[in-house]
Order: structure tokens, then sequence, then C-alpha cells
């Protein structure tokens, strides 16, 4: 596994922070979220579910799965998947099935298209004897820094917000 790919990983599997601020202009509120300690997802297939507003209501299911395979010592193959899903009226910023990368100080708003779930990273990878093969998609393949939109809907009110 190369350094890149094992620092996606680390990258996505640290839970850090949420941020998030009412629709309305004139309500404009900002709520700050530190998951402390971070979160770190750990083993083959892993959850963590989000409560971003701690009202006991998971909002968000971050999933991570990665399979290996061999056969025979002649060939090698992985599978590295990870994504998001939107859990009761909640969704991610996104196009399809790719949940979109914000750089800071992007606006989050009603005007954006919304998703309910989404591969964040996918990267799968396969040497044989005559051939290899690699591939990547997802939205979230380079290492910088970006943050997942975010849309909350809690007690009738909708939030905007991100998380990194």
């Amino acid at each position: 596994m190369t350094e890149s790919l094992k620092k996606k990983i680390a990258g996505y599997s640290a839970m850090a922070v949420a941020v998030l601020a009412r629709s309305n202009a004139a309500d404009a509120q900002v709520i700050y979220t530190d998951i402390n300690p971070d979160h770190e997802m750990q083993g083959w297939h892993s959850n963590y579910f989000l409560d971003l507003n701690n009202d006991g209501i998971d909002d968000f299911k971050f999933n991570f799965l990665f399979v290996s395979s061999s056969s025979g010592g002649s060939s090698w193959f992985y599978d590295l998947n990870f994504d998001v899903i939107a859990l009761n009226n909640n969704y991610v910023l996104g196009n399809l099935n790719y949940p979109m990368p914000l750089d800071s100080g992007k606006k989050i708003n009603s005007n954006k298209n919304f998703i309910k779930s989404g591969v964040l990273y996918h990267h799968e990878q396969e040497w044989g004897n005559y051939a290899a093969f690699e591939q990547q998609s997802g939205k979230w393949t380079d290492d910088s820094l970006h943050f997942l939109g975010l849309k909350l809907e809690a007690a009738g009110n909708i939030y905007y917000g991100g998380f990194d």
C-alpha cells in the first residue's frame, strides 16, 4: 500500500469536527461540535455513526470496507471503499453518487445539490502474473483537506454545515 493511500485512509478514518448554521440568515448561528477524542475507524469493516446535534439520534453513517484476497500467490487483489449515508431527513452535498469536497470558506445553502448517500473514496488494485490494474474513483482522491457539506433537519429547522 502506498504512503499516499495510507494517508488517505488515516485522514478519512479520523473523524474530527462538524460545524452547522441555521438556514435562515436572520436566525444564523453556528453550532460547533468537536468529536473529542477523534474517532479512528479500525478493522476490515467498520462504521461510525455521527449524531451531529447531540440529540441522541444518529444523523450520518460512515462506512469503511477493505477487502483483500490472493489466488495461490499468483495474483493479489484489494478493494477499499469509504462512503457516507445520510440518515433520516438529512443530506450530503453531492452530485449523483459522489459527495462533493468543499474548500474552507465555501458557502453551503439550499441552492446546492444534496444526495442521500455516496462514495467518498474508492480504490481497487490487482496484480497477477500477466497484468496489473489500479483504479480510483470518488471526488476525494487527492491529499488536500476538504469539508463534507451537510444538510441536517432537526426539530423542524434546517441546518447547513461542514464536516472535516
